[in-house]
């Protein structure tokens, strides 16, 4: 899924972490959060990596 149509989504309202309504996109996610989208599912975040590509 593309990060414009996440980010549609949760202008929408249509994503929860743990339960609770996310209103930005920059929301922060930490591993074992569980995730759900309205007419998608759920999933638990397993690992958060960042990487900075030169």
């Amino acid at each position: 899924m593309s990060l414009g149509k996440v980010a549609n989504l949760i202008m929408a309202g249509n994503v929860r972490v743990r339960w609770k309504e996310v209103t930005q996109a920059s929301h922060h996610l930490k591993p074992s959060r569980l995730v759900a989208i309205l007419g998608e599912g759920r999933l638990e975040v397993g690992e958060v990596v960042i990487c900075v590509c030169l």
